[in-house]
């Protein structure tokens, strides 16, 4: 189950496939980041703000189902600048996956109507062996052993 979210970050801070994020109860790790952008705040403070997608933690993978695909989609005149780009990535909602598209296959017009052919495909999601390893890597960042001889050393420094 994929889901598009926007993370912010200070600049300090590297943005990267495999980052695990907490929505709530939810875990979900970064599988694609398909925008970025630079804020700065009312303090002057400068954000890194990135548009990604994200594959919910031990959930049933809904794009294996589907396979690459044609459709033609109708737009009005005043519509035409809203024709999506070769690889945009975009909800369909008659499916309930996200999609690339892969390529415009042709446009038409009819009177005012501009008809465009759109191959897409389903946005792959990460198998369960890549999902377990981003998650394990990102709890490893707060799990750190110490050793029998580290620990005797550091208690019997005086404070």
């Amino acid at each position: 189950m994929l889901k598009r979210m926007r993370i912010r970050h200070k600049l300090d801070k590297r943005a990267e496939l495999g980052d695990v994020v907490r929505d709530g109860e939810k875990t979900y790790v970064v599988i694609n980041i398909i925008k970025a952008h630079v804020f700065v705040d009312a303090n002057g403070e400068i954000s890194a703000i990135y548009d990604c997608l994200c594959q919910r933690y031990r959930s049933e993978n809904l794009s294996e189902e589907f396979v690459t695909t044609q459709t033609e989609l109708p737009y009005g005149r005043g519509e035409w600048d809203e024709i999506a780009d070769v690889g945009n990535i975009i909800y369909d909602t008659e499916t309930g996956i996200y999609v690339s598209i892969e390529r415009i296959a042709g446009i038409r017009f009819e009177g005012e109507t501009m008809y465009v052919t759109y191959e897409f495909s389903p946005v792959p999601e990460w198998s369960d062996y890549e999902m377990d390893e981003a998650v394990l890597k990102y709890r490893h960042r707060f799990m750190h052993l110490v050793r029998h001889d580290e620990k005797r050393t550091q208690e019997q420094k005086p404070s």
